[in-house]
């Protein structure tokens, strides 16, 4: 007589992902019942409908899956009220869904007029705009973007601050024409610069002082400089050229004198 096999169902309790199970095992898992269809292998979730056969779908402690109904969790900033409403939390304050819809609905309200008023397309991320009703991007205004009008700005003022100022030069014993000659050849720049050459020991100029220089320049050799000698006033033109491949620097006196006006 042939042998029918195992017959009788057996309870095996909460499903284990540990465990294997075999035909007729039955488990339990979220409040529902299972039964093996066969062998079982270890790990097979009952989920899986080629090895669990579902049977009593759990009552009201089930947590709700997409085929079955059950219960469905709150998730953060979410809360049921007394009276099973959903309620949502929002920076402290309390609000029914309605409310929530409420605010969307005006939300998209002001999206809509405030486009409708100036239209995103009307925003113009290049340096300039010169079409009416267009604008700016807000970026142009970050002097940290490389490209933007702010940032051009920035490096045009620091350009302007380094030309119209440049380092002053003390001389000393050592000091040589050629150092002059080069201080002033390093500091030539197109437009307008400022210089300061401190010659109390007469290396540059037949008079000590603080020599304060205006140069007007053409480009890094070519120059006319006004120079004034803060000590005793006397003046000096000086004009820079570059001559069969060298710097040289011609030099006049102005004569003036100071009147006392104050």
């Amino acid at each position: 007589m042939a042998i029918a096999g195992r017959v009788a169902i057996v309870p095996k309790g909460d499903w284990s992902a540990d465990a294997t199970y075999k035909r007729l095992d039955a488990v339990t898992y979220n409040n529902t019942l299972y039964f093996a269809k066969k062998e079982v292998p270890v790990g097979t979730a009952t989920s899986n409908t080629e090895y669990w056969s579902k049977s009593i779908v759990g009552g009201v402690g089930a947590i709700a899956t997409k085929e079955d109904a059950g219960i469905v969790k709150p998730a953060d900033g979410l809360s049921i009220a007394e009276d099973g409403t959903l309620k949502v939390s929002i920076d402290g304050t309390t609000l029914t869904m309605d409310q929530v819809n409420n605010v969307i609905k005006l939300a998209d309200t002001l999206k809509d007029a405030i486009n409708g008023a100036f239209p995103a397309a009307n925003v113009a991320n290049n340096q300039i705009t010169t079409v009416e009703g267009f604008a700016l991007d807000a970026r142009q205004a970050n002097p940290n973007i490389d490209g933007t009008l702010a940032k051009q700005v920035a490096d045009l003022n620091g350009s302007l601050k380094e030309r119209l100022a440049a380092p002053s030069f003390f001389t000393t014993d050592a000091t040589t024409t050629s150092d002059i000659k080069d201080y002033i050849l390093k500091n030539l720049n197109r437009g307008i610069s400022y210089l300061q050459i401190y010659d109390q020991k007469s290396k540059f100029f037949e008079s000590p002082g603080n020599w304060l220089i205006v140069v007007l320049s053409q480009d890094s050799t070519a120059s006319a400089m006004f120079a004034i000698n803060h000590w005793d006033g006397s003046t000096k033109l000086l004009r820079s050229v570059l001559e069969d491949g060298v710097f040289k620097i011609y030099m006049q006196t102005i004569s003036t004198s100071d009147v006392h006006i104050m």
